[in-house]
């Protein structure tokens, strides 16, 4: 089970070399997730709170914060909302994109049969709507 205890003592101790204050904002609410969707569920994570630690803050920014929402919706739909208010970022998720962070996070949310939209919050933020892929928890009896 993905629980917000687990990732955010992954995220502590990512964040050490971080000479800058960020708060996590972690909220998982999410029921009836295998281990087939949260591998990729994990990775989409990782990637993104790393593009945060690593783009998002500066000397001159305040109340750095990460935001992690997973919801689920339905029985094998759910959504993550994940991101950070920092300085922002031009993503055009409707290109191609020259980095492969950006194209590893749309595979994955391809692989999870989902769609991602950037949100018009300040800084980065996305909302991730997927769905279960586990064999496991899909099979109806």
């Amino acid at each position: 089970m993905l629980s917000p205890a687990f990732i955010f003592s992954t995220l502590e101790r990512n964040n050490t070399e971080l000479n800058i204050p960020v708060k996590f904002n972690i909220s998982i609410a999410a029921k009836n997730i295998g281990l087939d969707t949260i591998i990729p569920i994990g990775l989409l994570i990782n990637e993104i709170v790393s593009n945060s630690l690593k783009y998002a803050f500066n000397e001159h920014t305040v109340n750095n914060t990460i935001t992690i929402r997973m919801v689920s919706v339905h029985e094998k739909s759910h959504y993550l909302v994940i991101g950070d208010n920092g300085v922002g970022c031009r993503v055009d998720l409707n290109k191609s994109q020259e980095t492969f962070g950006m194209e590893l996070i749309k595979i994955l949310v391809e692989q999870l049969n989902g769609t991602i939209d950037r949100l018009p919050e300040p800084g980065t933020m996305f909302r991730i709507n997927f769905q279960s892929i586990d064999k496991e928890l899909n099979k109806t009896p």
